[in-house]
């Protein structure tokens, strides 16, 4: 169950990538149910580092893709708090993730509060094509 919940999860953000709001919750939905199903005993080795697909940094961005920023910034923030975004790759991505969300919903200089730091990071050796292409699409 814990496979086939990852490949949910990744079909929602898929979805979301096309702009096919229905077809992304639906998918996330069932991304969660098969989580909520899973052993993680039953899960293969390799899959230790896997949570709830709903509350994953890329989910929050994929709300922003299907045009619900404000999802996106309550789902990204609370994995800070909840993480602390102890890694300086995942610290970056969330930033440029909410600097996107926050620029969606009109609120620019959250936004561009957001950016400034992620690109802090980038320039000061943190090494993300991902957290680089979604800076490069807000400018």
């Amino acid at each position: 169950m814990t496979v086939k919940a990852m490949v949910a999860g990744w079909q929602a953000r898929a979805l979301a990538v096309t702009g096919d709001r229905v077809g992304f919750e639906w998918a996330l939905s069932r991304a969660s149910t098969l989580y909520d199903r899973a052993d993680i005993s039953d899960a293969p080795d390799w899959a230790y580092w896997f949570v709830d697909p709903a509350t994953l940094f890329e989910t929050g961005r994929a709300w922003t893709l299907v045009g619900r920023p404000e999802r996106a910034i309550a789902i990204v923030e609370q994995q800070v708090l909840d993480e602390g975004a102890e890694y300086a790759r995942d610290h970056a991505l969330a930033d440029v993730y909410l600097a996107e969300a926050h620029t969606a919903a009109g609120n620019l200089d959250v936004a561009n509060r957001y950016a400034t730091e992620s690109r802090g990071m980038l320039t000061g050796g943190v090494q993300s094509p991902r957290c680089a292409a979604v800076l490069n699409a807000l400018r």
